[in-house]
């Protein structure tokens, strides 16, 4: 028996079903260019992944009040300190990715897949890295009352003249690191005292409770006036505007060692593209300013602006790199 005959809709039907694919086409982008025009609808949770008193969280700050003037929406920031960054960092992986949550973060981002066996979150699959927004030196600090030395060339000398009696303070995965790259180059014994953050580290650096640290300038500055606390050199390749007298470590006669630390915005992988590109020309924007550019440089930091895609080379550049640094220094892993 023959089959139902499929009936010719005729050039008119024709004609119509194609006007009709084609607004359906057009309405589509439209729709989706609606909802994002509609970002942000309400206030933007910043995560900080440390506790206050840092670089991070002091960054964050000075970020989120410059972001809730530009988009005219609330951004809170949320400290959620704990396993050197990965509880806070998953926490915005994990997030509903409609550009209401954002991550504040610093070097932790490309260190702790280097010193960590496993992350609770992918680092490539599940966090995506969208503005570079600044780099800083760190800067070697001693307590005076623990260690009686006035440069860098004779602290050196009295860690290796007295081996495991010298402890460093370190705020995160990143101050440690670059504490224990600073014993391995310099074949020392020393203990790396580890804290939830960069400001109770520096507070403990205080108070004498560690006896030096390395790290970048902003958790020094309220302490850096104390009688009780020694600038010795930074770790870049230039001098320090802020402080214009501390030797880089070459100058001071380490030329092996130099570190910097970096701060970024990054965002659950699946956010928006069209979100994902307002909040970079927004933190750009915000880059160029110049209250932003002077407060940043008061804290030891340069402001930086690139590109979405030069922040992603970056960032995976920089985990490979310090992934060949904990091998080759045969630095154990964290569980």
């Amino acid at each position: 028996m023959p089959g139902p005959v499929q009936q010719n809709p005729g050039p008119a039907a024709s004609r119509r079903g194609l006007m009709l694919g084609a607004a359906g086409s057009l309405l589509a982008p439209a729709a989706g260019a609606q909802a994002q025009a509609a970002w942000p609808e309400r206030l933007i949770r910043g995560i900080i992944p440390f506790s206050p008193g840092g670089a991070t969280d002091i960054l964050a700050r000075i970020y989120a009040e410059q972001m809730a003037r530009a988009l005219r929406q609330p951004v809170v920031v949320e400290n959620r300190p704990g396993a050197a960054g990965n509880i806070g960092i998953q926490a915005a992986a994990q997030a509903r990715p409609d550009g209401h949550t954002i991550l504040f973060c610093s070097i932790a981002t490309t260190q702790n897949p280097a010193m960590f066996r496993r992350l609770p979150y992918d680092p490539f699959a599940d966090i995506r890295p969208i503005a570079h927004l600044g780099e800083a030196q760190f800067i070697i600090a001693v307590n005076t009352e623990k260690v009686p030395v006035t440069n860098l060339r004779d602290f050196v000398a009295l860690l290796r003249a007295n081996p495991g009696k010298f402890n460093a303070a370190a705020g995160a995965v990143g101050t440690m690191l670059t504490a224990q790259v600073f014993r391995i180059q310099n074949a020392l014994q020393i203990e790396i005292v580890m804290y939830t953050g960069a400001g109770q580290a520096a507070t403990s650096l205080l108070t004498g409770d560690t006896d030096f640290m390395i790290v970048d300038p902003a958790p020094l500055i309220p302490i850096a006036g104390s009688p009780k606390i020694r600038f010795l050199a930074v770790t870049g390749e230039s001098r320090l505007p802020g402080w214009p007298d501390l030797p880089t470590t070459r100058e001071a006669g380490l030329p092996g060692y130099q570190e910097t630390s970096h701060f970024g915005v990054y965002v659950p992988m699946a956010t928006p593209e069209p979100i994902v590109q307002m909040l970079h020309a927004t933190l750009a924007e915000i880059n160029r300013r110049p209250e932003l550019v002077e407060r940043l440089h008061g804290l030891g930091w340069t402001p930086v602006t690139t590109s979405i895609e030069a922040f992603d080379r970056f960032y995976r550049e920089d985990i490979a790199k310090w992934r060949d640094i904990v091998r080759a220094a045969g630095i154990a892993p964290l569980d």
